[in-house]
């Protein structure tokens, strides 16, 4: 109820009619009443004692009761200001009517209750002769008191009355005494009118002591009536207090007196609170639930399309290839830049564990997959701006990194909350924590713990630092900004020291580390590698890479899949992130003595273009077929994937492929070291369209299969080939010794002196071949291959194995070699400390070569130009067999001395004859013979019948070094070809 200016106003007076556009008008407002302060949002009314109690007299005899505002004299101190929340009463008195339903238009009760108009406005008067003038009202808010008091609760009813709500009149008014007085406040409580004109007002009732229960109060945020529209939260505070807590007039009836009862039986306004709230509670129950399967449908709709949880993408991450020797011992990694490589639990210090736990996700051990006291705080603080943290916890964060994107959208969020707790119900904490810690990205390509650790400090994990754990941990947020490597080349290591500091606070705060261990980590000493070491190329290139290359043609041909540079390519780069354990046959010892000894040698021929000539080797274990060692080149590569001459180069090799095209294949179809062919410059059928005959040495007559191998004579060589043994038979026998058909030229002169293009790989095995009894053991690195779980993929036992020749074939051959080192041009060749066997070669004045074995290990060099440029003052004899020797000796050190093969010539049933060294029969009493060795399938049965023997053409200056070159003929190279001695033959 107001007034203005004594005249009474009534609801008509009032036009509340809706705006055009549908809003209703507010109420206007109302001018102050002459002796009533004007209260405003920004001053709350208050009373003190004395003008209460004139005021409540007043009512009193007035018979009525009051609802009006609140009247603040002008002349009282400020600190009787009440700045607390009112506290609001409440009465549910039994057998109440329904409360009054409040108007849209006015929330002025008075409008409804004429007669409480009349005797609020005696009590106006009344108040208005005592009290003098009020003075205008401060328009700025009053502060709050140090100390506030807290309001009390009457042991009937509470009462309240917003103080933000100024044009809202309550029924119920609540005034604090001043501070110092240290009194209870009094609290007038207004009493519903009964059905007389006129009700009775009883006279104040006094409260008991003790019963009063304090609410505490909140400081309310003063709004200004200036103020363009009220805040949400205003706005639903008000909604609340006029829908739900706003006094009703009621009656009641009369009970008899006793104790503190209404003894007069007055009617009292009461609050229907029991059963409003009861509703307001169920109301609110009811949109929590709807409310709640709102949000649920509307996240299962946003996790709809989220992929399966799919716990085995732990094994999927890039992991580098590993390289082991024939110790086990490591090698190098095949991998790229970005691998992981694991670390088991066990492996990781638990203070590398703390670290990250402290800094990332303190509750870790405690939550389900989802933080929400974090998630909370970090909603609270991206809204005010003070966000230091995120809300992911490192489950979330692992999933995000594993199977989402890193897109920022509602639905990868609510997939990321989806399938954090879906892996917490089927993974431990432990293995959550190894797999987020060994995947994490950590700057600088670094994946993992394990990884950064070496490239960072250098180190393994278990040698990590304090300081350098709290580093790597506070990378996780930053890998960038916080990285030691870059920060220490700017020169300014600020950020990542601060970070560090960051953590170890926070894993001292966790209790995780005390007070010393903390205070000596804040003043460690850190070193930080100015370089990466995973861009150095990896140690043993051209073997590494080789073993990878072969391990990826196996895997093609295990796939059924066609093995071509495309295919190969794309597996090698399979293998780097694939994590397999490759355990090879290689010997670093072996690797390095033949490196230094190819890199060293000085006695290299010379390219007609003044450049230097290169060289590459090949070394095997030819009871396994393991390669042991492979040299590409005069100088180690600095660069992956460079040109490795022993298998990316095919070139002609001269004479050392006669024992395996010629030689062996004819003892195996019934010749032996015995037979004889004659060497003379005669037409050879078969040879070359013209039926000539090549080019070299002669003796003039017959020549023994041996002989002819000593001497490295060609003819010989060719009328075995086509007379004894035949083109297509001899490139038979030399695809089963495993050189590449598609190479193999089908000629005599490719077949018998070395005209065909083969590897020095190639050559190695199939002299293993003759050195392993005539069994072919494919060429192999590794001895096993294993996934990155141990699984075995391949083994090096299951490689392909066949017999090519004859254990006696192999045994008949071999000897015939070993002679080549005493009698022949192998005599360089020859090792001191152990039995070999060897044969030279020399294609014209382009490539010279050297193939042997030993009773332990198998060799092929080869000296030459890369584009086949020729060569002055070479020879095999003086170049490549000593070069062979300086290299094979130092690696049979130690090693004992025995037979080359493990079986016998008695074992296998050879045995020597007498035979004529001009027929190749067993001799008469006229022939000149010698013993030879046969094997009963080749042994010769025929007594020689009659013959010429004739002396090979053997003179001192063949074995002479110098005097063979004209250097004043400038095409000298053009006019005639070389021996094994190095000897120029003019043709």
């Amino acid at each position: 109820m107001s007034k203005h200016d004594g005249k009474k106003l009534n609801r008509s007076d009032i036009n509340l009619a809706p705006r055009k556009g549908g809003k209703p008008r507010k109420m206007p407002e109302l001018p102050a009443v002459p002796g009533e302060a004007v209260r405003t949002a920004d001053a709350p009314a208050v009373r003190d004692e004395q003008k209460l109690e004139l005021f409540s007299e007043s009512v009193h005899e007035q018979k009525s009761v009051t609802a009006g505002p609140s009247v603040t004299p002008p002349d009282l101190p400020k600190d009787l200001i009440r700045t607390e929340e009112p506290v609001k009463t409440e009465v549910t008195p039994p057998h109440l009517p329904e409360p009054a339903v409040e108007s849209e238009d006015s929330d002025d009760i008075s409008l409804f209750f004429p007669e409480l108009a009349k005797l609020e406005a005696e009590a106006q008067e009344s108040v208005k002769k005592t009290l003098p003038e009020p003075e205008e009202a401060p328009a700025e808010p009053v502060p709050e008191p140090e100390q506030e008091k807290e309001p009390v609760q009457n042991t009937e009813a509470e009462t309240t009355a917003p103080a933000e709500e100024p044009e809202k009149t309550d029924n119920t008014e609540t005034v604090n005494e001043p501070a110092e007085k240290q009194e209870e406040p009094v609290v007038l409580k207004t009493l519903p009118a009964e059905t007389s004109d006129t009700p009775p007002v009883p006279k104040p009732r006094k409260k008991k002591p003790g019963v009063q229960k304090k609410q505490p109060s909140e400081p309310k945020t003063v709004r200004s009536e200036q103020s363009e529209r009220p805040s949400a939260v205003e706005a639903i505070k008000k909604t609340f207090a006029e829908t739900v807590l706003k006094p009703q007039v009621t009656k009641r009836k009369p009970k008899k007196a006793s104790g503190t009862e209404n003894k007069n039986h007055e009617p009292l306004i009461q609050y229907r609170s029991g059963k409003i709230l009861l509703g307001v509670f169920a109301g609110f129950m009811v949109l929590g639930v709807i409310a709640g399967f709102a949000g649920t449908m509307w996240f299962e709709n946003l996790i709809e399309n989220a992929p399966p949880l799919d716990v085995g993408k732990r094994e999927e991450y890039s992991q580098a290839s590993v390289i082991y020797d024939h110790d086990g011992n490591f090698v190098a990694e095949y991998g790229t830049n970005e691998n992981v490589e694991w670390a088991e639990s066990n492996e990781i210090p638990q203070q590398l564990k703390d670290a990250f736990i402290a800094i990332e996700d303190q509750r870790f051990y405690e939550h389900n997959g989802i933080d929400l006291k974090r998630l909370v705080g970090a909603v609270i603080g991206q809204i005010t701006g003070n966000a230091s943290y995120g809300a992911s916890t490192i489950t979330q964060q692992l999933i995000k990194n594993t199977h989402l994107t890193q897109e920022v959208s509602y639905e990868r969020k609510a997939s990321e909350i989806h399938l954090a707790l879906e892996l917490e119900k089927v993974m431990s904490k432990d293995d959550i924590l190894v797999w987020y810690m060994n995947t994490l990205y950590l700057g600088d390509s670094n994946y993992g713990v394990k990884v950064a650790a070496e490239d960072y400090f250098g180190k393994k994990l278990n040698q990590l630092s304090l300081r350098e754990c709290a580093i790597l941990a506070g990378l996780a947020q930053s890998p960038n900004a916080y990285n030691p490597r870059l920060n220490s080349l700017k020169g300014d290591m600020t950020p990542t020291n601060r970070r560090a500091n960051n953590v170890l606070y926070a894993m001292h705060k966790t209790g995780k580390i005390n007070d010393t261990q903390y205070n000596a980590a804040l003043n460690e000493h850190l070193n930080v590698l100015e370089q990466s070491r995973r861009y150095e190329l990896y140690n043993y290139p051209i073997y590494v890479e080789y073993a990878v290359e072969n391990v990826a043609t196996k895997l093609l041909e295990a796939e059924e899949t066609e093995v071509t540079d495309e295919a190969l390519t794309e597996k090698k780069q399979w293998l780097r992130t694939a994590g397999y354990q490759i355990y090879t046959g290689f010997n670093t010892s072996i690797q390095d003595t033949a490196q230094e000894a190819i890199t060293n040698f000085d006695r290299y021929p010379t390219l007609i273009t003044g450049t230097e000539v290169q060289a590459s080797t090949v070394i095997m274990d030819q009871r396994t077929g393991e390669v042991v060692a492979m040299v590409g080149g005069r100088e180690e590569p600095t660069a992956p994937e460079g040109f490795n001459r022993a298998t990316d180069s095919t070139q002609a090799v001269g004479s050392s492929i006669k024992p395996l095209s010629v030689y062996a294949p004819a003892c195996e179809m019934g010749d032996y070291p015995g037979t004889t062919v004659m060497d003379t410059q005669e037409s050879i059928e078969g040879y070359g369209e013209d039926n000539s005959y090549p080019n070299g040495d002669h003796t003039g007559g017959a020549i023994t299969m041996r002989r002819a191998l000593e001497l490295s004579h060609n003819i010989p060589a060719a009328r075995f080939l086509l007379e004894h043994v035949g083109i297509d038979k001899a490139y038979n026998f030399m695809v089963q010794e495993g050189f590449a058909p598609e190479n193999l030229a089908k000629t005599a002169a490719g077949l018998a002196l070395g005209a065909t293009d083969v590897t020095t790989l190639e050559m190695t095995a199939a002299y293993a071949c003759l050195a392993n009894g005539g069994e072919y053991i494919e060429p192999h690195a590794y001895r096993k291959v294993t996934d990155r779980f141990g699984n075995l993929i391949l083994d090096g036992n299951n490689v392909d194995k066949h017999r090519v020749f004859s254990e006696a074939t192999a045994w008949l051959v071999t000897n015939m070699m070993e002679t080549n080192m005493v009698d022949g041009y192998g005599v360089n060749a020859r090792l001191s400390n152990v039995k070999s066997c060897g044969k030279t070669g020399t294609h014209e004045h382009q490539v010279i070569s050297f193939g042997g074995y030993t009773p332990y290990y198998t060799s092929f060099l080869r000296i030459s130009a890369d584009d086949y440029v020729r060569m002055t003052n070479s020879s095999s004899y003086y170049q490549s067999a000593p070069l062979w020797r300086a290299y094979m000796e130092p690696i049979h050190e130690g090693l004992e001395d025995r037979e080359i093969l493990d079986y016998t010539a008695e074992d296998v049933g050879i045995q020597q004859y007498w035979v004529c060294t001009n027929s190749g029969q067993l001799a008469q009493s006229w022939c000149e013979g010698h013993y030879e060795y046969a094997a009963p399938s080749n042994a010769p049965t025929v007594l020689c019948e009659g013959h010429t023997y004739a002396e090979p053409e053997w003179t001192e200056e063949d074995w002479s070094e110098d005097g063979f070159i004209n250097y004043d003929d400038p095409n000298w190279w053009e006019k005639g070809w070389w021996d094994e001695m190095g000897n120029f033959h003019p043709y």
